[in-house]
């Protein structure tokens, strides 16, 4: 089922409590909020019905670590001035119009500067930038092997030109799984609006009702269901593991 790269489920539905014994860790911490969003509180996934699976990149595929840039760029601050630059729920204003294409490398770079008055040059922040890329995830690509032999798959990222250029020839092997890939900043929009969603599945002729979405980020995962897709959360790398035999049930039976 794989296709080349372009640039642009269990047997019968168990009972929400009999899923979350098999998926003990897939629960997400609702940002700004002290509330775990549980799955009985997601819709429920009809493994019945499942033809395509879209996945998330980093922190699902690809290692990310937000707070290796979050330090980095505080090693870059005037002593004393604490800012919250980076993380996986939330971030400065540049980073969502960089992802979405909005502004240039060059541009990033000197709006990040600005707003956090930095005296940085230009390569100490991009340095800062890429220090959360960590790198494909072990066993990563032979699990989508697999999965693409009994699944459509696609790939949604948020992201951006310096990040896209920095792991391109290690995610090669990620990218020849998927029949398509869809970067945000070459779409000129981002995760968690509705319209990246529609557009994805418009270009692959998918239908909301047979597309699983797999993503670690709580807003995404907000966003893909207000949509109506059907959603695998990732709370830790090893779920992906949990995504693997859940699917791997309809294959078997």
């Amino acid at each position: 089922m794989k296709g080349g790269v372009s640039f642009i489920c269990a047997e019968k539905v168990r009972p929400i409590s009999d899923l979350e014994n098999i998926l003990p860790s897939l629960y997400i911490l609702v940002p700004h909020t002290k509330k775990k969003l549980f799955m009985k509180t997601i819709p429920k996934i009809n493994p019945d019905k499942i033809k395509n699976i879209l996945f998330d990149l980093g922190g699902v595929i690809y290692d990310i670590d937000p707070l290796r840039t979050q330090r980095a760029i505080e090693a870059l601050i005037p002593e004393g001035d604490k800012v919250h630059f980076y993380s996986k729920t939330r971030q400065i204003a540049a980073v969502s119009l960089y992802e979405s294409g909005k502004i240039s490398t060059a541009e990033f770079i000197q709006t990040v500067r600005a707003t956090l008055s930095l005296q940085a040059t230009d390569l100490q922040i991009i340095e800062a930038w890429n220090a959360l890329l960590v790198g494909v995830v072990k066993g990563r690509v032979e699990k989508l092997d697999y999965l693409s032999q009994y699944f459509n798959l696609a790939l949604l990222s948020n992201t951006n030109e310096l990040h896209y250029d920095t792991i391109f020839e290690d995610c090669q092997p990620v990218y020849a799984q998927m029949q398509q890939c869809f970067f945000s900043f070459q779409m000129g929009m981002r995760k968690p609006n509705a319209e990246i969603f529609e557009a994805v599945l418009s270009a692959m002729q998918w239908e909301k009702e047979e597309t699983l979405f797999v993503e670690d980020s709580p807003p995404n995962i907000e966003g893909a269901i207000a949509v109506g897709l059907s959603v695998f959360p990732i709370n830790a790398l090893s779920d992906f593991d949990h995504l693997v035999d859940f699917v791997s049930k309809e294959v078997r039976s």
